[in-house]
């Protein structure tokens, strides 16, 4: 009895032995594979890494790496047969490094490069996208970049009901600022959400007060809508022109210099006049756009 219990605790102790020692060899190859994967040498890179998660098979930073490297040699090269197996590869081992990890920023990443390997240029696989896309911004609600990602998933298939969603979550952010706008803005465009669009803008404007360009983008929309929507009424294009007019005139009060405000102005009063039925008030507009055209015209040949 005291034999075979002496046994079975050298047995345990090799064993444990042997698992130090396969994470001290790890440590020492996943160096050696760092040096490679830093220097650009992808293939090598990937060998010492498959050693690494033989000695350790329950290191995710060494899964994370796998990973990538077999996504670089896939990008890295013409795609061929040979070359779709590293995105497959890649994929696999960023599963598996999501299974292991700890660090939330390499989960991250983990998922944002399986969003990246479904795409239409790697494996073709929407719901494999949706799906990583959905987990990093369950992952960083708060940041935006996830979440427009997400959205424009949606617009890209056409389902328009979802990237209301994810834009309306995605404005109301207090991390929001004046470029997240403008991207929303342009992703309910894309949707032909105008009025959506415009209260994007409407925003981004107030968390931008001093900024001139912010204005003269509103106008810029509204007039789009004028010249492109042929199913406007007359009324509706007066409308949305006086709103365009306003959103210039905010712009030029903010710089008077402003060339292409003053052109688009002028422009916009051009095109309000052949509106308006009252004679007096459509010489008035004309008059206007003489002397705003005169101001551009002044400020051109000053620079």
């Amino acid at each position: 009895m005291q034999r075979q219990g002496l046994g079975f605790v050298l047995a345990t102790v090799t064993l444990a032995g042997c698992g130090w020692v396969g994470s001290l060899r790890a440590d020492r190859e996943i160096q050696t594979a760092h040096t490679h994967y830093n220097w650009g040498r992808h293939q090598l890179a990937a060998e010492s890494y498959e050693k690494v998660v033989r000695l350790d098979p329950e290191r995710g930073e060494a899964y994370f790496f796998l990973g990538s490297t077999y996504h670089r040699l896939f990008r890295d090269r013409a795609r061929t047969p040979e070359t779709e197996r590293y995105l497959t590869l890649a994929a696999e081992h960023y599963r598996s490094a999501l299974e292991r990890l700890d660090d939330q920023d390499q989960v991250m990443q983990s998922w944002r490069y399986l969003a990246e390997l479904n795409g239409p240029d790697g494996i073709n696989d929407p719901a494999g996208v949706e799906a990583a896309l959905g987990a990093v911004v369950q992952l960083a609600p708060t940041y935006p970049q996830p979440g427009l990602a997400l959205a424009e998933f949606y617009v890209d298939a056409g389902r328009t009901a979802d990237a209301r969603g994810e834009l309306g979550r995605l404005s109301a952010l207090d991390a929001a600022d004046g470029h997240v706008l403008s991207r929303v803005a342009g992703l309910y465009d894309r949707l032909g959400l105008f009025t959506d669009s415009i209260d994007a803008l409407g925003r981004r404007a107030e968390l931008l007060p001093e900024n001139a360009e912010a204005r003269y983008v509103i106008a810029a929309f509204y007039w789009r809508q004028v010249s492109e929507n042929t199913d406007l009424t007359d009324g509706e294009r007066r409308t949305y022109l006086r709103q365009g007019l306003g959103a210039l005139d905010e712009a030029l009060g903010l710089d008077a210099s402003y060339a292409e405000a003053l052109t688009y102005k002028e422009i916009q009063l051009s095109r309000l006049a052949e509106l308006v039925e009252d004679a007096s008030q459509r010489q008035a507009l004309l008059d206007e756009a003489a002397e705003v055209g005169d101001q551009a015209t002044t400020l051109g040949a000053s620079r």
